[in-house]
């Protein structure tokens, strides 16, 4: 065993220590737990579909059979249903994938050629660490893809990706999951919202739309882009009843599938908040400036004591990306962000945009500087679900799908 599975081993069984979450019957580490076990020999892999700060995304073919080590109660027969034999696979066969983003730095938003498979027949993906990283990137990238296992394990809600095997033992380099595929992120569907957007605007200024036509789709556009948020809250407090943390919440770890669901994936940095580290309300000992910096709340940056609110900061500057189809601090270096946020708490304009009031109140409650005065984010998803609904806001094939609220009956 070398330096990293041991420490791969002693972070995994530090879940359960104090956990209201995680238990060390249903760790991993032990193959007789685990949902879907599974050796490289049972997964027949494709092409490289997504690549990511320390992992790669692989397509799934086929599943061979069944492993050696796969439990007794399980089989391979929930994944086969999908992929059938070979001579049905194209048939019933969905989604794409998506690639991790999982460095502290800015993640610049790209086209979808750069970093998406455009093939929609394979409904599963492989995410291992990749094989040119340097050592301690690399020793960084097998910690985290185990740590991410185990949280997807645990955890189940309609807009949180979903966990189908695990490959080979925890740490190892040849350690892999298996995921459902989505089709794009959300950062690649930010950028067709503003294509949208642009060509709306066009067809009203040049009368080849109506203007009573061109309000009420203006409208549905909003109402679409505010279901997505919708759906995000709805996981994100879903991870907040349990005291977990995301910590990197941005558009490029945040997924869609082709029903236009969000899921929610890439828990390297996620964690759950115990007891034993709790100093204040919502304030608990953590490592600091974990995530990525556009999206990190300022007690992050500056400080080592923080808790789920830092969370409502980033989902609050999201949301002001979903309205605004803009990148939040665009023009700004490191340097002058860090200044412009964190120390004189500025933040991007609400003012100039012509958005519901309702709106424009969340997202400035959500990024206050003082993390005690933001609303929780189960607030935050009830005022977006009542919005919709005052709008009649009605679910069909060709909006997004609001599933059912995971949500505790008060915050």
């Amino acid at each position: 065993m070398d330096n990293v599975q041991a420490e791969c081993r002693f972070r995994l069984r530090s879940l359960s220590v104090g956990s209201e979450v995680f238990s060390e019957s249903e760790s991993i580490l032990d193959s007789s737990n685990h949902a879907l076990s599974l050796s490289q020999h049972d997964v027949d892999v494709g092409i490289q579909v997504g690549k990511g700060g320390f992992s790669e995304i692989i397509e799934v073919k086929k599943f061979k059979g069944r492993s050696n080590s796969l439990s007794t109660e399980m089989t391979l027969t929930s994944l086969q249903e999908s992929t059938k034999d070979e001579e049905d696979e194209d048939e019933d066969e969905s989604s794409l994938t998506f690639e991790r983003q999982d460095s502290d730095k800015d993640v610049v938003r790209g086209s979808r050629s750069d970093s998406l498979d455009s093939n929609p027949e394979k409904t599963f993906v492989i995410k291992t660490v990749r094989k040119d990283l340097p050592l301690k990137d690399e020793a960084c990238g097998r910690v985290d893809l185990a740590i991410e296992a185990q949280f997807l394990k645990t955890l189940e809600h309609p807009n949180i990706v979903s966990l189908h095997g695990v490959g080979e033992n925890p740490g190892d380099r040849s350690f892999f999951i298996v995921l459902e595929r989505i089709d794009r992120t959300l950062e690649v569907e930010l950028d067709t919202w503003l294509i949208c957007q642009q060509r709306m605007k066009s067809s009203m200024m040049n009368d080849l739309m109506p203007k009573k036509m061109y309000k009420e789709n203006v409208q549905d556009f909003l109402n679409h882009r505010i279901a997505v948020a919708l759906q995000l809250a709805s996981a994100t407090a879903y991870l907040h009843k349990k005291n977990i943390i995301f910590r990197d919440l941005k558009p490029g770890n945040i997924g869609l599938d082709f029903n236009n669901t969000v899921k929610l994936f890439d828990f390297g940095l996620a964690k759950e908040l115990k007891s034993v580290d709790k100093v204040d309300d919502d304030k608990y000992h953590a490592s600091i400036r974990t995530g990525t910096r556009r999206y990190m709340a300022p007690e992050v940056f500056l400080s080592s004591t923080y808790g789920l609110s830092a969370d409502v900061y980033s989902f609050s500057l999201i949301l002001w990306e979903i309205m605004s189809l803009e990148i939040p601090y665009a023009k700004l270096n490191a340097e002058e962000h860090a200044l412009q946020t964190f120390k004189l708490k500025r933040r991007p304009k609400v003012r100039q945009y012509k958005w519901p009031n309702e709106i424009k109140g969340l997202i400035k409650q959500g990024w206050r500087h003082n993390a005690a005065a933001r609303p929780k984010i189960c607030d935050i998803y009830e005022d977006l679900a009542e919005f919709l609904e005052l709008q009649k806001w009605t679910i069909d094939e060709s909006k997004v799908p609001m599933p059912p609220p995971e949500l505790p009956t008060s915050c």
